[in-house]
């Protein structure tokens, strides 16, 4: 009578000592297989990897601007404390 184990000759060759079908671990991942195993979205893919660039400029240019703008600042109250101060 079958059950939930694997049948008895698959368990010879696997090596797998009649271990229920849902509790078997699989094998450890290659480096290879860690490195891109975040990538596949199925058919949502697109969107996703769509939304993270989008992201990541929005981030980036946010970074870009601030720094820019600090250094202006910076710049702008430098030449004020100068002409409020002079030496």
């Amino acid at each position: 009578m079958p059950g939930p184990y694997w049948h008895e000759h698959e368990a010879c060759c696997l090596n797998v000592n009649k271990i229920p079908i849902g509790s078997r671990r699989s094998l450890p991942m290659t480096n290879i297989e860690q490195l891109f195993s975040f990538l596949p979205y199925g058919k949502y893919a697109f969107y996703i990897w769509t939304s993270y660039a989008i992201c990541i400029l929005v981030m980036g240019y946010t970074l870009v601007r601030s720094l820019r703008m600090r250094t202006t600042l910076i710049k702008q109250l430098k030449d004020n404390l100068k002409r409020i101060f002079p030496e």
